[in-house]
């Protein structure tokens, strides 16, 4: 519990890029499309064009970045969503993080008791 605000705001700071290049491509797949012509070579021909164009402006429009360092995301944290912004997600990290304990002393704790009983402990 302790580390999980500097997990979230780590993660934030991580993954930033890649939720707006996914959003980007997700508008680009839903953008409409003109009409469809008899000739699928020129549809083909028409979406590649306007791939390139998306593409284009999605790289203009990433030059602005929402979290540039630990303290600029802990401000924009707190001004946006509050102290409990910090906490967020808080839930599935435990479910995710409590089976891997479980494993991995469990783990340990075979390994001693094989050690122990091999007298190389």
């Amino acid at each position: 519990m302790i580390t999980i605000p500097m997990d979230n705001i780590k993660t934030r700071l991580q993954t930033q890029n890649f939720f707006n290049e996914s959003r980007k491509d997700q508008e680009k797949v839903r953008a409409p499309t003109s009409e469809k012509s008899n000739n699928n070579r020129g549809g083909l021909f028409r979406a590649a064009a306007h791939y390139v164009t998306v593409k284009e402006n999605v790289v203009s429009s990433e030059r602005t970045v929402k979290y540039r360092d630990i303290l600029s995301t802990i401000q924009t944290i707190m001004r946006e969503e509050g102290p409990r912004g910090f906490v967020k997600g808080v839930v599935p990290r435990i479910i995710a993080q409590a089976p891997s304990a479980a494993i991995s002393w469990t783990a340990y704790e075979m390994m001693k008791k094989m050690l122990k009983s091999s007298k190389l402990y």
